[in-house]
């Protein structure tokens, strides 16, 4: 194993190491933006936590043909495309009125104010659901898997999404080959579990789509700064 290797290993689990600010002092930098959406250097640090392990895998199995110095500029890159498919639909969201915070320093605010309640609740014996404190990557995550059910729902109503019947035949087909293979399984009697299906496959090539023609105005300089220790 070569010194350049142990090198990369160690930065990595130097960063896992690493423990996190208290939401409350935190104060937002902003570093540019995704479709005119604010994108805030916490929120870089946020998905580069969220991906710090499948990159620490991926630079372990180069064994060695990757830096630290390059490990990090891979795990800020897939940061930054991570953040670039959830700004579109950010974006989308306040739109419609389904995404409650302005900006990032606001949902770190409802953060903390919700962890002193649900602490609270808990130390008075009430029954609360999920976790007695939600971190910034699981609160993140829970507030933004609810907004996007009523954004799908809105974007079929819209007719952004379209569904036909051919869609319909075609996804059952696609099913068919997979979950779907008994003959019990018929696209009347499942009807509503395959339009859940196609909507979901519609609306992430939407994203993709989105994703991919965004216009991304980030300070690089600023960006290529970023790293989970500041």
């Amino acid at each position: 194993m070569t010194y350049k290797y142990l090198r990369s290993v160690l930065i990595l689990i130097g960063v896992l190491a690493l423990q996190f600010k208290g939401f409350a002092q935190v104060k937002v930098q902003n570093i540019g933006t995704v479709d005119g959406v604010n994108v805030a250097k916490e929120e870089v640090r946020r998905e580069m936590r969220r991906y710090r392990f499948e990159v620490y895998n991926f630079v372990a199995s180069k064994k060695g043909e990757i830096n630290g110095a390059e490990s990090i500029e891979i795990l800020r890159k897939k940061a930054i495309d991570s953040l670039a498919v959830i700004k579109v639909q950010e974006k989308l969201l306040t739109e419609r009125n389904l995404w409650p915070y302005k900006d990032y320093q606001e949902f770190l605010t409802d953060l903390h104010n919700s962890n002193n309640n649900r602490r609270k609740l808990s130390a008075n014996g009430q029954v609360i659901y999920g976790p007695v404190e939600y971190n910034e990557q699981t609160f993140f995550d829970y507030r933004f898997s609810n907004a996007l059910i009523q954004l799908k729902q809105k974007l079929v109503a819209e007719k952004l999404i379209t569904i036909t019947d051919d869609n319909l035949q075609t996804k059952f087909k696609k099913l068919q080959e997979t979950v779907y293979k008994e003959e019990k399984y018929t696209l009347s009697a499942f009807a509503r579990q395959v339009k859940d299906a196609y909507i979901e496959e519609a609306y992430a090539a939407l994203i993709k789509h989105y994703a991919q023609n965004a216009k991304r105005n980030l300070d690089l300089n600023k960006v290529n700064q970023i790293n989970l220790t500041n």
